[in-house]
């Protein structure tokens, strides 16, 4: 049976493989605490301004770093 194995594919031993899914799995978590800690610092008693439009300046602002 054969297993698919995308390390392989990429040239990458398991380690570098898993290591650079990691990587990119924090980046992903760390766009998404940003995005919580603006939420809360601005959602502090205005309610006129819907979470999600908080969210994604956060987001915006994230990437373009």
């Amino acid at each position: 049976m054969n297993q698919y194995t995308p390390w392989i594919e990429r040239g990458q031993t398991e380690l570098e493989y898993f290591k650079e899914r990691y990587l990119e799995a924090r980046k992903k978590a760390q766009v998404l605490v940003e995005a919580l800690k603006k939420m809360r610092e601005f959602n502090c008693g205005c309610a006129d301004i819907p979470p999600r439009v908080i969210a994604d300046k956060a987001l915006e602002e994230w990437e373009g770093e």
